[in-house]
């Protein structure tokens, strides 16, 4: 008798809260949908964190070299790093100068997945400390949300001339309407696998190197709208 009486409070609590799918009451006869839009996504900006730490051993280059390299090797694949370049950090592990290390950390900002590949080829080349994809975003995101809005809408729309239409009745105005998805941020993930360098940069100085496989897996933007059209006879 227990599981019962339990049994019947969870099914009242469900069917109360599909009572609550729309909030105002229905006072004339309507027709209540749902509109749904999405689209898949890649992202076209990005930007790379380059790290280079000083090296005094000999043979190795000092900070300053390093940089000249990183323009280097860059402008010889397209890249304009003066525009796309651009110093984001300067510091030391140490406090004492004689065991004291320096880095340089640099953000590289780049449009399309071209240039993308073709700088991680190119860094790929150096011995960096570090070279990050720190951030991979799609830029037209906002306006993307604002058109599978209106894409939902114009869904909900036809759901209802569908179901009005097999009754024999037209749709009126849209008197409820209410935007049930949210922003937030687009997350996107990559999978990148580093070139391999078989001859020095010294060798191959003057050649441009291939693109590293850098693959992006495409994310889903969604929107759902809930609409109420008035039935007319």
């Amino acid at each position: 008798m227990k599981r019962l009486t339990m049994l019947f409070v969870l099914l009242t609590a469900a069917i109360s809260g599909s009572a609550q799918y729309f909030q105002t009451p229905v006072t004339e006869p309507s027709v209540d949908v749902a509109g749904y839009a999405s689209r898949e996504v890649l992202p076209d900006k990005f930007v790379i964190t380059i790290t280079a730490q000083e090296r005094e051993n000999r043979g190795k280059q000092s900070l300053q070299e390093q940089e000249r390299e990183i323009f280097k090797v860059l402008q010889q694949v397209g890249i304009d790093a003066k525009t796309s370049l651009k110093l984001k950090n300067n510091y030391s592990t140490n406090q004492r100068r004689s065991t004291a290390q320096e880095f340089r950390v640099y953000e590289l900002t780049l449009s399309g997945s071209e240039s993308l590949n073709k700088a991680f080829a190119a860094l790929d080349t150096l011995n960096l400390w570090s070279v990050e994809l720190t951030s991979a975003v799609c830029s037209t995101v906002d306006e993307l949300r604002r058109e599978l809005r209106r894409e939902a809408m114009r869904d909900a729309k036809q759901r209802a001339e569908d179901l009005s239409g097999a009754i024999g009745q037209q749709i009126g105005e849209c008197i409820y309407v209410q935007d049930e998805s949210s922003g937030g941020e687009v997350r996107f993930y990559a999978q990148k696998a580093r070139a391999k360098v078989e001859e020095s940069y010294e060798d191959s100085a003057n050649s441009i190197p291939e693109p590293s496989a850098v693959e992006f897996r495409s994310q889903t933007i969604s929107h759902r709208v809930t609409a109420r059209f008035r039935l007319l006879k």
